[in-house]
């Protein structure tokens, strides 16, 4: 059973509880996106990795992250409407 969290920080809210971790935090939330779809070099991977490993605030904003991801992933497929193509009179019709 997915259980969803009872309370939200904002973004600014969650950094400012912790002023030593500002920068390290704002970097490491910015690349969480690209730590998911695996678009970091392994370094910047490897940071990311530390960093959450290691703060409470940035590891929940992961999880739900991929609880998101998740989510969306369940969601029906949207069916494509029917393409309209001009014909040779500029006339839009149905194709």
């Amino acid at each position: 059973m997915i259980q969803f969290p009872t309370s939200y920080l904002t973004l600014p809210e969650a950094l400012d509880q912790m002023p030593e971790n500002v920068m390290h935090c704002r970097k490491t939330l910015d690349r969480l996106t690209d730590f998911l779809e695996g678009d970091l070099d392994t370094d910047e991977r490897r940071l990311v990795e530390h960093h959450v490993s290691a703060c409470a605030t940035c590891r929940q904003a992961l999880e739900e992250l991929r609880l998101t991801i998740s989510l969306l992933h369940r969601l029906p497929k949207p069916k494509p409407r029917p393409f309209v193509q001009p014909n040779s009179n500029d006339d839009a019709k149905p194709a």
